[in-house]
């Protein structure tokens, strides 16, 4: 009976989990964060921990379901083994993560509580791919954040295998201190040149256009034969333009000496007429109105 019981729960879990986590996006879900949210649905739904591989692997795809089947042997209720090796899969060490926590933007949209979350679930995998459970190792981590701040490019390059996993001040000081000793002492003193050796190590080049310049003829520039080059490409490049008259369309004249410009303006601005000039048809009216018939006289 309590066999079945333990089946029956069991199965009310596994369905409560499904429920409630999506299966994971490999384009757009973060592992980090979902590999959190799995552990918190799990706890709430009181699933045991050595049945928590089975229910993750039935949530992922079977591109990275396949491959943690077949890595884990004896292993198949070790839930942090399978932990790591999907944290390896997506390149989730401690320096990535690192940057998540420092340089994570809020989305659009995102609630503050969510932010929280996210910001939690880095720096949570980050203190713990390094190790770090109590206040003094967190202590040591920030003072190791701050060297390796102030360390140089080459430092960095020169210790790059390990860059990740030093969280301890004292050692990594101790690293760069005996990379700065070793580069002074292999570092080749500096001695001042006489003329005749700063005269040797001139290039030849130098030398003939110095002659040159001397005897008068112009040295050759090739920031001016590119600069020519560049002139003949777009004169040749370049198309003529044909003047055209904008009033008739014709290639023999401009516009002002248009001749259709001419007509089209052709008309009588002031014309004065005598009484002869008029029409028989103005005579009735000149003859009521003898002071118009003065002033056309005039």
């Amino acid at each position: 009976m309590s066999s079945l019981n333990s089946s029956f729960r069991e199965k009310k879990a596994a369905t409560s989990l499904k429920s409630a986590m999506h299966k994971f996006d490999m384009e757009n879900s973060d592992m980090i964060l979902y590999l959190n949210l799995f552990e918190r649905q799990t706890k709430m739904a009181e699933i045991e921990e050595t049945k928590w591989v089975n229910h993750l692997l039935s949530l992922l795809p079977v591109q990275l379901a396949e491959p943690i089947i077949k890595l884990l042997g004896d292993k198949i209720t070790d839930y942090d083994f399978v932990k790591a090796k999907l944290l390896e899969r997506f390149k989730l060490n401690a320096e990535t993560l690192r940057t998540k926590f420092m340089n994570f933007q809020r989305p659009q949209g995102m609630l503050w509580k969510d932010l929280i979350f996210v910001l939690r679930t880095y720096l949570d995998g980050w203190l713990g791919t390094l190790k770090v459970k109590d206040f003094e190792g967190l202590k040591d981590l920030m003072i190791t954040d701050q060297l390796k701040k102030r360390g140089s490019p080459e430092m960095k390059e020169k210790f790059l295998d390990s860059w990740s996993k030093i969280c301890d001040p004292e050692i990594l000081a101790e690293k760069f201190d005996d990379y700065e000793t070793v580069r002074r002492i292999n570092k080749k003193p500096w001695v001042a040149k006489s003329a005749e050796e700063k005269k040797a190590d001139k290039p030849k080049v130098f030398e003939q256009n110095r002659d040159r310049k001397n005897s008068g003829e112009k040295s050759f520039n090739w920031r001016d034969q590119n600069s020519r080059d560049q002139r003949d490409r777009e004169k040749a490049y370049e198309k003529p333009r044909t003047l055209k008259c904008y009033e008739c369309g014709s290639t023999e004249h401009s516009r002002p000496g248009c001749t259709k410009l001419k007509r089209k303006f052709d008309a009588k601005i002031s014309h004065i007429v005598t009484q002869g000039d008029l029409s028989p048809s103005f005579e009735p009216m000149l003859g009521k109105d003898e002071s118009m018939r003065r002033e056309l006289q005039y």
